[in-house]
């Protein structure tokens, strides 16, 4: 049987090595090649390549090229040729090429300018294409309109169709939360968008369904690309909000500096969030034992206070044209904190058993470390690149809640969790031809998670994980295949653990070329966090607590997606069906014990299926007018399992819309006016339902010499009141329903100020991909 393996795997081996000989050598002998560029030197990705004969124009060979810009054509013979590159709002090239002794020939870098058109005195840039679809992403192209009316590169992302922010500055990327925000490559956090400058941004690519190459948790992917030159210079710029109210302190602040020498770039930047409001809590439980309800309320009156600074830090070091090395890391403390009176009655039928009035004092001390070290190695031949990443990082909590009655009980629940991470990850990328493309890859991680405050707990996990995709790009087909396999280690002295195959695959057709279709297929994994395992119990008041539970299995998703995408007169237009199915949902469940506590503890519980289309868009009204919106309606399937059966949790067939919207509106004198709408209807679990009130912005911004910024932004105005987090859950024998709502003014407003400097643009940053993210709970002190 060993020899027979053995055969195998030699067999299998033959044949690997045989194809990809084919492909290596079954192209044309000989061959032109190069790179297509922008003036802020940023690849042109599917720029047309179109090789003619000089000496009659007529047509050889053509291709485009691919996502790093690169291309290659294949003429039959050597000869004397021209070669014609064109682009969507780009100044076509024409060059010669005399091609006689040599079988390759380098053309380097081809540069384009972006359209000009000269009208008497002025010199009018074209308008950039709102979108272009590729294989595995949709890239939006920032144009002058959207950076006039963004103040901070939040603001700008708000202007991206299918791109969400909520009051918290949570982003989520069509109804999908856990986004990999990306900047140029490396990740970073949403707050990191607060500091950096729109006037940077070239422009955003959006992945709705990541690759192989991706972390698994990500369910979506947000990658935007800067625009830097290559001269030495300091640039910056500083942020400031201002509330008018001391109880209703909305404010981001950020700053930010870089500085560029020869070689290298350093850079340093802060970025804050402050949140300070009056909240009003309503919880209401009903509980029914031996045929008699027990009606349990509570009314809270509190005051939010949340804080968060994070210092971000770095250099890059450019060794030479094929070698660069980057340093970064930020330290992040925070807080949030939930302080008041609470108001508790008990009953039965129409008498009052139990009244008691309470005062309850969080405490919440919390840091984030993180640093990183990357390396990258471009090789000679075009497209080919190597990469390494080393990762390391930290949060430790310190969280408390006392409760206390009127007359002297108290209740304190504390937690402090500590989790420490680090990760290894190595890439290589290799052009096999003039329109295939493999890259192939590892990664390891290890982290601890813990708890002081419940020495039992102390959870292990060791994840390897290899990867390989596979990208063709033709003329009118494009197609990306992937496959991953990740095996965890868990609690390494018991050695349980878990593989698992995640395949990924996506194919674009190009009807035109302004209409495409495309299919994609994900699989993935969802690994619970330190706050879904820990099980230390943190009471919410006398009647309610929250648990993790160490022994949970990850789920697994799987995401079907057809979408039609049309751009038609630079308005982009994309429909599309979906299907995702979601196994061993990890998701709280609620039973009530005999003295009427009612305990949540995290459990797989099920799947649920969603079935439904979608519509977004990117419109001009007008041309100072900029509409952007985005629509999701679809139907929820839930189906519990046993532990879901026995506990009486019924299965929901339900209908739910996420909707939402931008506008943007330029006026003379540099003003912009801008408004935001997000609305999404309640989210369906398989025990309960989670929501949230409809959210809407309106801003005003006066824009001096394009360096200092005046606005002024009101949320919510005349609503007097948001429910930013509620929730309802039945079970055998109870209901609960609860909603915190922030108590607003009736029209509250905040001032914001900005100011940018510069001497000099910087130097390109390098492209990278960072492999940890921060799985901690900022939002939210228990829950």
């Amino acid at each position: 049987m060993k020899t027979s393996n053995r055969n195998a795997k030699r067999i299998l081996w033959a044949v690997l090595v045989l194809f990809q000989y084919g492909i290596l050598h079954g192209q044309s002998t000989f061959s032109i090649y190069g790179q297509i560029m922008d003036e802020q030197d940023q690849p042109v990705s599917y720029a047309n390549i179109v090789l003619y004969n000089r000496a009659d124009s007529s047509f050889i060979s053509g291709t485009i090229s691919d996502q790093e810009g690169i291309f290659k054509v294949s003429p039959a013979n050597q000869g004397h040729f021209y070669i014609a590159v064109s682009f969507v709002g780009f100044e076509s090239i024409v060059k010669e090429v005399i091609f006689q002794t040599q079988t390759s020939f380098d053309l380097g870098t081809i540069r384009l300018t972006e359209e000009r058109i000269e009208l008497a005195e002025a010199m009018v840039t074209a308008e950039r294409i709102k979108a272009k679809e590729e294989v595995d992403r949709t890239t939006f192209f920032v144009n002058s309109q959207m950076i006039k009316a963004s103040v901070t590169s939040m603001d700008l992302i708000q202007l991206i169709p299918g791109i969400q922010v909520d009051l918290f500055r949570n982003i989520s990327l069509e109804g999908k939360s856990n986004v990999l925000i990306l900047v140029n490559g490396m990740e970073r956090s949403a707050e990191f968008l607060s500091q950096l400058d729109p006037q940077r941004i070239d422009k955003v690519e959006i992945n709705n369904h990541p690759g192989a190459e991706f972390r698994t948790d990500a369910s979506g992917v947000i990658n935007i690309i800067l625009k830097e030159g290559n001269n030495r210079g300091v640039s910056g710029h500083v942020y400031s909000e201002i509330p008018v109210k001391l109880n209703e302190v909305y404010a981001f602040p950020a700053a930010n500096i870089n500085l560029t020498l020869k070689k290298i770039n350093l850079f340093a930047s802060y970025d804050g969030e402050l949140s300070y409001f009056d909240i009003e809590e309503i919880n209401n439980k009903s509980i029914t034992a031996s045929g008699q309800e027990t009606r349990i309320s509570k009314t809270g009156f509190k005051q939010q206070e949340y804080w968060s600074h994070k210092i971000h830090y770095g250099i890059d070091y450019h060794l030479n044209q094929k070698n660069q090395l980057s340093l970064y890391g930020y330290v992040n403390p925070w807080s949030q904190e939930f302080d008041g009176v609470i108001e508790l009655e008990e009953s039965e039928s129409d008498s009052i058993l139990n009244s008691r009035e309470g005062k309850q004092d969080d405490t919440n001390r919390s840091r984030m470390v993180y640093g990183t070290v990357y390396y990258k190695h471009l090789f000679r031949r075009p497209g080919t690149h190597l990469s390494l990443d080393l990762n390391y990082y930290k949060y430790r909590g310190q969280t408390t809640r006392l409760f206390t009655e009127e007359n002297g009980a108290s209740y304190l629940n504390s937690s402090l969790p500590l989790q420490e991470a680090v990760s290894a990850r190595l890439d290589i990328r290799v052009p096999l031809g003039e329109n295939l493309v493999i890259q192939a890859g590892a990664r390891q991680m290890r982290q601890e998670m813990s708890d002081a405050e419940w020495t039992s707990f102390h959870f292990r996990e060791l994840v390897s994980a290899a990867y390989t995709t596979l990208t063709f790009a033709g003329e009118k087909i494009q197609l990306n295949a992937g496959l991953r396999m990740e095996h965890a280690a868990m609690n390494l002295e018991t050695r349980s653990s878990i593989a698992t195959l995640l395949p990924h695959m996506s194919a674009k057709i190009d009807f035109t070329d302004n209409r495409n279709l495309r299919l994609t297929y994900r699989k993935t994994i969802e690994r619970p966090t330190i706050y879904q395992l820990n099980p230390n119990i943190n009471g919410i008041d006398p009647y309610t607590s929250f648990q993790g539970n160490p022994g949970l299995t990850p789920a697994i998703h799987h995401e079907l997606s057809l979408d039609y995408s049309v751009l038609v007169k630079n308005n982009y237009l994309s429909l599309g069906a979906f299907f995702t199915q979601s196994v061993d949902c990890m998701e709280y469940l609620a039973t009530v014990s005999e003295d009427l506590h009612i305990r949540y503890i995290m459990q797989n519980l099920g799947n649920t299926d969603k079935l439904g289309l979608k519509f977004l868009g990117s419109a001009k009204l007008h041309k100072n007018v900029s509409f952007n919106p985005f629509i999701k309606v679809y139907g929820v399937f839930t189906l519990g399992n046993e532990l879901a059966a026995e506990n009486g949790i019924e299965n929901h067939n339900r209908m739910a819309l996420e909707s939402g919207f931008s506008l943007s509106v330029l006026f003379k004198h540099d003003f912009s006016l801008n408004a935001m709408f997000k609305y999404n209807s309640p989210t369906t679990r398989i025990q309960g339902s989670y929501f949230e009130d409809m959210l809407y912005f309106v801003s005003l911004e006066k824009t001096f010499k394009d360096r200092f910024t005046v606005g002024i932004t009101s949320a919510l105005p005349f609503s007097r009141e948001f429910t930013f987090r509620g929730y309802e859950t039945r079970g055998s024998g109870f209901s609960e329903y609860s909603e915190d709502n922030i108590q607003l003014s009736l029209i509250p407003v905040w001032l914001k100020f900005k100011y940018s400097f510069s001497s000099g643009k910087n130097v390109d940053g390098i492209k990278r991909t960072d492999d940890f993210t921060e799985n901690t709970k900022k939002k939210g002190l228990f829950q």
